[in-house]
């Protein structure tokens, strides 16, 4: 998702980030939660699954899996490594599956995102490829 604040609204965001106390590990998510507090509507968990549920509730986590539409990668990011570097196109499958041994709690979610991935790739392999090359 992107976003275009308008730039009052942004300055105002970006001057109270440093001071915002928020739980880091649900990074900017957390932030916007609370900057905007009680003005917005949050979306039924399973239009925004996020493995931090599974962590912490994880009855809840089963029972969302019939309806789950959307899952939010925040405990585990197969597509990123390290410290949130962005993982090469051609190495996004190695990347994933070493994700899924180093955060085993995740490997099933991560996997499906595997599968999802690859069968992306069979379909819009070559116009992906147009866009790496650019």
């Amino acid at each position: 998702m992107a976003l275009r604040p308008d730039s009052a609204l942004f300055r105002d965001m970006a001057a109270k980030i440093a001071s915002a106390r928020y739980p880091a590990e649900q990074a900017e998510q957390a932030f916007l939660n609370q900057y905007f507090g009680a003005e917005v509507l949050r979306l039924p968990y399973a239009y925004n699954a996020n493995l931090a549920i599974k962590k912490r509730t994880p009855a809840l986590w089963r029972g969302l899996q019939e309806e789950m539409r959307i899952m939010h990668f925040t405990m585990a990011k197969p597509f990123l490594q390290g410290d949130y570097a962005e993982v090469p196109m051609d190495q996004l499958e190695k990347n994933a599956e070493k994700v899924a041994r180093k955060k085993s709690a995740f490997r099933e979610e991560i996997m499906e995102w595997l599968e999802a991935w690859k069968e992306t790739r069979r379909t819009y392999g070559a116009k992906l490829m147009q866009c790496n090359a650019l």
